[in-house]
């Protein structure tokens, strides 16, 4: 988690890119929850740098594949963050904020969450 901290923003895409790499089994996702990193995830989820977008959200987008981080993502700003990333002009960012809200709909209560969020108009612009 020391290099998801740094300053250095290439850094940090570097740390989110090995942390979604490193996020293919729960108790390894599980791990990365625990240590914190999902307020560093929004942080360069948020930053204006493409890069650091695609790598953040991409690392949200693994995580949620996981239904014991789940709860705890939709709980935190990520779940706005995301669908605000679906909006995103870049196709990478929104393939991954949309996959993460995808994901995410496994818990009916998380489910009501997201819609209620406002994410039921943008799953229906890009289906248009």
């Amino acid at each position: 988690m020391f290099w998801i901290q740094s300053t250095d923003v290439e850094v940090k895409n570097a740390a989110a890119l090995a942390l979604a790499h490193r996020s293919y089994d729960k108790d390894s996702a599980m791990a990365i929850m625990n240590l914190g990193a999902p307020e560093h995830l929004v942080e360069l989820m948020l930053n204006l740098n493409d890069d650091a977008q695609r790598c953040a959200v991409k690392c949200v987008q693994r995580l949620t594949e996981h239904a014991v981080v789940v709860g705890k993502l939709a709980t935190s700003e990520v779940m706005e963050v995301l669908i605000s990333l679906a909006r995103s002009r870049d196709a990478t960012v929104q393939q991954h904020a949309t996959a993460a809200l995808f994901n995410m709909t496994i818990s009916r209560d998380i489910r009501q969450m997201i819609i209620d969020a406002g994410a039921s108009s943008v799953f229906v612009n890009l289906l248009k």
